[in-house]
C-alpha cells in the first residue's frame, strides 16, 4: 500500500514561496562573513581536534568527545558536529562557517513549521497562520542579533540546542493533534468544575454539543462530593475512538509514542549538545498549558492523566479539585 502525497492548496504556495526567497535572503546577507576567520573562543574550544592527533579511530574519537568541559556534559554532541568540517588542528575556518550557516536556515525552517503547527492548535485560520509562522521564521533568519552567533564558529553549541528544541517541540504539537483526532467526542472531566482538559469556558459549549440521550455529567463540586460516581471504564468505553493522525501518528498508540519520543529523544540530544537544553520539557510544559485542548475531543481523564501533564497540573491545583483526584494526579506525576 503506497501513501501518495496530496497537491499543495494555492493559497500555500505564495507562503512557502516568500520563506524560499527569505532563506535566499539570508544566505545572501550573511555569506560575506564565511571568509571571515576564528575568533575569540574558536582557537580554546577548537583547539581540541589537535590535542589527541588527529581524529580518525575510535581511540582518539572517545578521548576528543570526553574532553569537552563547557558544562557538566561536555557538550559532546556539538563537538561531535566539528568533526564534520575538521578533523585536525589547525583547520581552514571556512568548512565551520558554513555549517553554521547552513544549521542557521534549517532552523529557521523548523521555527517556521514548529509556528504554523502552533497556529493550527490555536485554531489560527489558514492563511493567516501561515503568513505568522512565515513572518517569525524571516525574523529569525534576518534578524542582526543571529550574525555574531551564525559567524561565530564555537557558538554552534547555541545553535544545536535550539535545532533539537525546535524539532522536538514541532514532532510535540503533531503528535498532540493526531492524539486529539484519535479520541472520542467530548465529555465534560468530573475534575475541576467539569472543565478538565477543555479551555476555560468551554464547558457550556460542551454541554451544548452533548447529544439529548446522553446524560449530563455531575460537576466537580458533586464528584468527589455525591456518592452517584460512574466507574471510569464506562467512561471510556461510551464512545469507540475513530482514527486519526497519519503515518508514525496514526492512532492513539503511534501519537502518544510520539509525544514521548519528542521529549525524551529531543531533550536527550539538546542537552548533549549544550547544557540549557534540559529546559525543553518545562518549555513543552509552558506551551500545552496556554493550549485549547480538547474542542471537540474526549476529555476523559484517562487521556488527561496519560498524556497531557499540564492539565494534571492544572486540574490538581485547582480550588475545587477533590482530595481523592488530587491525591491520584500527584501520585501519577511522582
Amino acid at each position: 500500500m503506497t501513501y501518495r502525497v496530496p497537491p499543495m492548496p494555492a493559497n500555500r504556495r505564495p507562503p512557502l514561496l516568500a520563506l524560499i526567497a527569505l532563506l535566499a535572503l539570508a544566505a545572501w546577507a550573511l555569506a560575506p562573513g564565511l571568509r571571515g576567520g576564528f575568533v575569540f573562543d574558536d582557537f580554546v574550544n577548537l583547539d581540541a581536534l589537535g590535542n589527541y592527533g588527529r581524529v580518525d579511530n575510535s581511540a582518539v574519537l572517545a578521548r576528543y568527545l570526553t574532553s569537552g568541559a563547557g558544562d557538566p556534559t561536555g557538550r559532546p554532541l556539538a563537538m561531535l558536529s566539528f568533526l564534520a568540517d575538521a578533523r585536525d588542528w589547525p583547520a581552514a575556518p571556512y568548512p565551520f562557517k558554513r555549517s553554521n550557516l547552513l544549521l542557521h536556515l534549517l532552523n529557521g525552517v523548523l521555527l517556521c513549521g514548529l509556528l504554523r503547527a502552533l497556529g493550527r492548535a490555536l485554531r489560527v485560520p489558514s492563511p493567516r497562520r501561515d503568513w505568522a509562522a512565515v513572518l517569525g521564521g524571516g525574523l529569525w533568519l534576518l534578524h542582526p542579533l543571529f550574525v555574531s552567533t551564525t559567524l561565530y564558529v564555537v557558538q554552534r553549541e547555541a545553535m544545536l540546542p535550539a535545532t533539537f528544541g525546535f524539532a522536538a517541540i514541532w514532532c510535540w504539537l503533531a503528535a498532540r493533534a493526531a492524539l486529539l483526532a484519535s479520541l472520542p467526542p467530548s465529555q465534560p472531566s468530573p475534575v475541576n468544575g467539569g472543565r478538565g482538559l477543555v479551555e476555560h469556558g468551554d464547558a457550556g459549549s460542551l454541554a451544548q454539543e452533548r447529544p439529548p440521550s446522553q446524560p449530563a455529567r455531575p460537576s466537580g463540586a458533586a464528584f468527589g462530593r455525591s456518592a452517584s460516581r460512574e466507574p471510569m471504564a464506562s467512561k471510556r468505553t461510551a464512545t469507540p475512538p475513530v482514527d486519526g493522525g497519519k503515518g508514525l501518528f496514526a492512532g492513539r498508540r503511534g501519537a502518544t509514542a510520539a509525544l514521548v519520543a519528542s521529549v525524551l529523544l529531543g531533550t536527550a540530544l539538546a542537552t548533549l549538545s549544550k547544557a540549557n537544553g534540559v529546559l525543553l520539557p518545562m518549555l513543552l510544559w509552558v506551551i500545552e498549558w496556554g493550549l485549547p485542548t480538547a474542542g471537540k475531543h474526549s476529555t476523559d481523564a484517562l487521556v488527561a492523566d496519560a498524556y497531557v501533564p499540564a492539565a494534571l497540573a492544572r486540574d490538581a491545583l485547582a480550588p475545587d479539585a477533590p482530595g481523592v483526584a488530587r491525591l491520584r494526579l500527584l501520585r501519577r506525576w511522582l
